[in-house]
């Protein structure tokens, strides 16, 4: 079945033909984006469709499905959307929930991904400030600092005293 098939075996129990269905539309679809640009043109892309009785498991698969595409997903009740002009929600703000939930999806990835390096340059300028304070004991003081950190921000390249200074700070000890 692949990776999405047993993704979705060992989150999702019984269902086993939707699951697989899901997995190889899944697989096909991947397959379609991977192929030459002159060929996507013929290749006609294929939805799914899911239907079953409330609670068979509908929601927990396209939900699984769309986090392992790394893709927003919305639910909607149709029942409570009506044609413009009448009392009810509005058709269109279903493309408004999707693009809202598309935004805080790649907001969160976003964050995610520059909390590393807001969290090493944090690093960087507590361990600048502790040794231009003679904290630590550094020889050379701020000028060893100056030195390692305009070359690279690499640990293996830090001074020792430099290092285990890093390592109290990171361990949260009083300097």
């Amino acid at each position: 079945m692949g990776y999405v098939g047993s993704a979705a075996a060992s989150a999702l129990i019984g269902q086993a033909d939707a699951k697989k269905a899901v997995a190889v539309a899944f697989r096909n679809r991947w397959r379609r984006h991977r192929v030459s640009s002159e060929l996507k043109s013929d290749i006609t892309p294929k939805n799914i469709l899911m239907i079953g009785p409330t609670g068979c498991g509908k929601t927990e698969i396209a939900r699984r499905l769309a986090k392992l595409a790394d893709a927003p997903f919305i639910k909607v009740e149709a029942t409570k959307f009506t044609e413009v002009g009448y009392h009810g929600r509005d058709v269109d703000s279903i493309i408004k929930d999707l693009v809202d939930a598309s935004i805080a999806m790649v907001r969160t990835k976003l964050k995610e991904q520059s909390q590393a390096a807001l969290t090493a340059l944090v690093e960087r300028k507590l361990l600048s400030a502790l040794v231009d304070q003679g904290v630590g004991g550094v020889e050379g003081g701020a000028a060893a600092w100056a030195q390692w950190a305009q070359l690279n921000y690499s640990p293996a390249a830090l001074p020792p005293a430099l290092n285990e200074l890093r390592a109290r700070l990171r361990a949260g000890e009083d300097l």
